[in-house]
């Protein structure tokens, strides 16, 4: 088993809530990053998206499965990769989490709609 952060570890600069580098894989990047939600031309990583990547690793410790994909989902293009995360709703936990640790994977999923105007 390897664990490892979700890319380079990136101190910010005094007030600016986000960098403008990431590193990570596709299947963990939040929304707004594969979007291009950009700053000056640069996509932006912020907190939130650290908060969704974390969503994701923690549903498929608790799943078994990636909320979006399952074992099936071999060989995706790109393009379908992009698609699910930033079109469609993430899955449910099993049932027999507890409704709280589910409304906080949801939240941790939550699509930021001003980052796609």
């Amino acid at each position: 088993m390897k664990l490892a952060d979700f890319g380079l570890t990136r101190k910010l600069q005094e007030h600016r809530g986000y960098i403008t580098h990431h590193g990570g894989t596709t299947y963990y990047l939040a929304p707004e990053l594969l979007h291009g939600q950009s700053a000056h031309g640069k996509k932006m990583k912020t907190i939130a998206s650290d908060i969704w990547s974390f969503g994701i690793l923690l549903f498929e410790l608790l799943a078994q499965k990636h909320p979006f994909f399952d074992g099936n989902d071999i060989n995706l293009s790109p393009l379908e990769i992009y698609h699910r995360i930033i079109d469609e709703e993430p899955a449910e936990l099993p049932d027999h989490y507890s409704n709280n640790l589910k409304k906080l994977i949801k939240q941790m999923l939550i699509k930021l709609a001003n980052a796609f105007v």
